[in-house]
């Protein structure tokens, strides 16, 4: 992520032969897909990576903040596709107020 991904993850699976393995999905705009190439040959023990191009469809947002108890927490404001504006909390400012809190994130 550090280096340009767009999104990253992974998932345990069995690979030939029985070794345990990991398949490492990364997002990336088209301009970073070598660069985080490069890197994945250089930081893993691949001898192998698959592309795979995929168009993405995304909602309009912008940066913002809510206020809590005099308390600016980060946010982000989305524009559904029928006009309704939202607002919701980044994840990390989610955990960060539900400690204050003292309530499970899922409630916030």
């Amino acid at each position: 992520m550090n280096s340009g991904a767009l999104d990253v993850s992974r998932s345990p699976l069995t690979m030939k032969k029985g070794r345990p393995g990991w398949v490492l999905q990364v997002m990336a705009s088209f301009s970073k897909v070598d660069e985080l190439e490069n890197l994945m040959f250089i930081e893993l023990p691949t001898l192998g990576i698959r592309r795979k191009m995929v168009q993405r469809s995304i909602l309009q947002r912008s940066q913002t903040e809510k206020i809590h108890n005099e308390e600016a927490f980060k946010a982000k404001k989305i524009y559904e596709l029928n006009g309704v504006e939202r607002v919701e909390l980044e994840f990390d400012e989610k955990v960060r107020l539900a400690e204050k809190l003292s309530l499970p994130v899922r409630k916030l």
